[in-house]
């Protein structure tokens, strides 16, 4: 289900016309998907802005189309010379705060235009 089809499906359910959520369902992903009803959708802002922590798994030297694992692989280098320094150090510049570059297919909506 996507974000959209929760909200959906909750509106329904409980009979309630605003429904929000506070960030977008991946499909790969696994977690929590925070949902407001009612007067609570105010609080969806407060909810986004929290800190958010993630995990993985990676695969080294293969690249897809869409930067994730759900498109076919459309690139493959060798990785096998890559220390596990190399690892530690690629790593840290994934903690903290940092600027989080979505990929093209990402749901995100940034300067969205609309021309009549």
């Amino acid at each position: 289900w996507t974000s959209f089809t929760v909200c959906g499906k909750l509106r329904r359910l409980v009979k309630v016309k605003k429904v929000g959520h506070a960030g977008t369902l991946d499909p790969m992903a696994t977690g929590l998907l925070i949902v407001c009803v009612g007067k609570a959708t105010k609080l969806v802002d407060r909810y986004q802005g929290m800190i958010k922590g993630y995990s993985g798994v990676f695969r080294l030297g293969e690249a897809t189309s869409t930067w994730d694992a759900d498109s076919p692989v459309i690139q493959r280098e060798p990785w096998e010379h890559i220390k596990d320094e190399d690892i530690r150090k690629a790593a840290a510049s994934f903690r903290g705060e940092i600027w989080q570059v979505p990929p093209m297919f990402s749901a995100i909506k940034v300067r969205v235009f609309h021309f009549s």
